[in-house]
């Protein structure tokens, strides 16, 4: 006979398997801080954080003067004819950029930093995506070994049952090769499982630069999103929030920049010099000199640089609002994703899995009961497998649809 408790038991287990209940706070706790864990330690992210280092460097380097040019010169030596003493002269000359041209110079490599600082986080966003997509692969794996093992417990104990029957005489052998390979097959499958989930930690740990074979916890459970979700206000956060745009916005006030420094470039730079001659035999004499250059040439050069430049400004300026018309795609699609797992969810829950639960305890009372056939058995621990696998996909399918509308909006909901 089957031990119909401990089938029942079991199917309860896989009830509560496919159950769609809110996550805990420990359990989205513990993904945050594997996000965390993530972006802290990738290398990548290190790296944008020195480059950003190196911008500012610049731009603090770019802002100084040239230095000055120190020389002693020594003339008249021997003494020339018609009495010129010998003289040793003593200079120093400083280059004086017209104002303001450091200033754009600096200016310049600042937004460049903040462009640079954009990108770094692209790919923060980027990393967490990758590391919440991770998470929820490992999160799956988990659940289908549950599932998995509850299955073939249930596999297991009918596998038994229909042996016992086959050495009363009142069953047939075919039904003992039948739920042996059942169980055999559910077997095979918990293998994959355990090769995949060795391959999602492998991954796991490139993501935390870790070696491949770090340890870490199957993550608990995984809720529905907790906030009533509106594209509206969703799409005024990712404008307001996406590093895309404000890479864009560094870029448009960089050519900006770069603009009014090429105006400049006619404007004549200063060149200024003191000296002082030591006069062998006499006394010694001083001197000034202060120069210009000469906007023959750069007046037009910089016109057009200017120009050239106000065009980048403006391309950047058209890129963005081209964006943003983007983003406001992407945030509707990800929420159209969000919401449509989130109904496949409920309706799995509230109708396919209860029937598929119904079917299989059925066709275990029918069997139990010896008017019901093992291969009907089997066939409804399948549907019911199917049901709880598929109630899984759908989860997944939404988890994810939450880490791509996080990624789109540029932040957490």
């Amino acid at each position: 006979m089957i031990n119909m408790k401990s089938i029942v038991g079991v199917s309860a287990v896989l009830l509560a398997i496919g159950w769609d209940s809110p996550a805990r706070a420990d359990d989205t706790a513990a993904m945050h801080d594997y996000v965390a864990e993530v972006v802290a330690r990738n290398p990548s992210i290190r790296a944008g954080t020195l480059r950003r280092a190196a911008y500012r460097d610049e731009a603090a380097g770019t802002g100084k003067w040239s230095d000055p040019f120190v020389s002693v010169m020594v003339d008249q030596v021997p003494e020339a004819t018609g009495g010129l003493m010998p003289m040793i002269r003593y200079s120093v000359t400083q280059m004086l950029p017209w104002p303001g041209k450091l200033r754009f110079m600096r200016d310049a490599v600042e937004h460049q930093g903040e462009g640079s600082e954009a990108e770094l986080d692209a790919r923060r966003l980027d990393l967490r995506l990758e590391a919440e997509r991770a998470y929820v692969m490992l999160w799956m794996n988990a659940k289908r070994r549950e599932i998995n093992h509850a299955q073939r417990a249930i596999a297991s104990t009918i596998a038994s049952a229909a042996l016992g029957r086959y050495g009363a005489g009142t069953g047939d052998h075919h039904e003992v090769a039948r739920t042996q390979v059942e169980v055999n097959s559910l077997d095979v499958q918990s293998i994959d499982l355990d090769g995949e989930r060795t391959s999602i930690l492998a991954m796991i740990n490139a993501l935390r630069n870790q070696p491949s074979d770090t340890a870490m916890t199957d993550p608990a459970d995984l809720g529905p999103p907790s906030a009533s979700l509106s594209v509206d206000p969703l799409t005024d956060r990712a404008i307001a929030s996406r590093p895309e745009l404000q890479r864009m916005k560094a870029m448009q006030n960089e050519a900006g920049s770069m603009a009014a420094l090429a105006r400049r470039e006619p404007y004549p730079d200063i060149m200024t010099s003191i000296w002082a001659n030591q006069m062998m035999g006499g006394p010694p004499t001083m001197g000034a000199m202060i120069g210009f250059t000469i906007p023959i040439f750069s007046a037009s050069r910089g016109e057009h640089l200017g120009a050239a430049f106000d065009e980048r400004a403006q391309a950047a300026s058209e890129d963005a609002e081209s964006m943003r018309a983007m983003i406001r795609a992407e945030v509707a699609q990800a929420l159209v994703k969000v919401q449509t797992a989130t109904r496949q969810v409920d309706l799995i829950q509230t109708v396919a899995l209860p029937k598929a639960h119904e079917s299989f305890d059925a066709s275990l009372a029918a069997y139990g009961a010896g008017s019901g056939d093992v291969v009907g058995l089997l066939d409804a621990r399948r549907s019911l497998q199917d049901s709880q696998l598929m109630m899984l996909d759908a989860r997944v399918r939404r988890a994810l649809a939450v880490a791509e509308l996080e990624h789109e909006i540029g932040g957490t909901l």
